[in-house]
C-alpha cells in the first residue's frame, strides 16, 4: 500500500510541475504485421535503466499523457527511461487475441479489428531490454 501511495504522490508531483515543452522521440515496432508507435525519453547513460511505461487513458494519446505527467522531462533528469505507447484506437484492448468481448469487437471494427495490445506491450518491453535500454528487473507500468 505504501508503494501505491508513493507512486501516486510522484505522479501528482509530475502533473503539478508539468512542462508543456517536453518532447520525446517517436519510435516504432511491428506487431502482427502492424506498425505500432511509442514515444521514449532516456537518461544520458549507456547502461540499462529503470523504465516507466505510461499508458494513456481512453481517447488519449501518447503525446498528451507525456505532457500531462511531465514524465518525459522528469525521467531522464532523475535517471529513468520513460515510454509512452500509443493505442491504435485511442483505447487499449485488454483482451488476449481471440478472447475479445462482442462490444470490444464492435468498437475495434472501424480500426481494422481488435489490436493485440497485450502482445504490443510485451514486445515493447522485450525490445527495450534486448537493446540495453531497460533494466529487466525494473520495468514499471502506470496509466489512467
Amino acid at each position: 500500500m505504501r508503494q501505491v501511495i508513493a507512486a501516486f504522490a510522484i505522479l501528482m508531483l509530475c502533473v503539478v510541475g508539468a512542462d508543456r515543452g517536453a518532447s520525446a522521440a517517436e519510435m516504432q515496432i511491428t506487431v502482427d504485421g502492424n506498425a505500432r508507435t511509442y514515444l521514449i525519453e532516456r537518461p544520458n547513460t549507456s547502461r540499462p535503466s529503470p523504465t516507466v511505461i505510461m499508458l494513456h487513458g481512453a481517447n488519449g494519446t501518447a503525446g498528451a499523457i507525456a505532457q500531462l505527467t511531465n514524465l518525459a522531462r522528469l525521467g531522464p533528469q532523475e535517471g529513468f527511461v520513460t515510454v509512452f505507447p500509443q493505442s491504435r484506437a485511442n483505447v487499449w484492448n485488454r483482451f488476449q487475441p481471440g478472447r475479445e468481448s462482442p462490444q470490444a469487437i464492435e468498437l475495434f471494427r472501424r480500426f481494422g479489428g481488435p489490436p493485440n495490445d497485450i502482445g504490443f506491450l510485451k514486445m515493447l518491453v522485450a525490445d527495450l531490454v534486448r537493446r540495453g535500454i531497460a533494466d529487466p528487473a525494473r520495468v514499471y507500468f502506470a496509466g489512467l
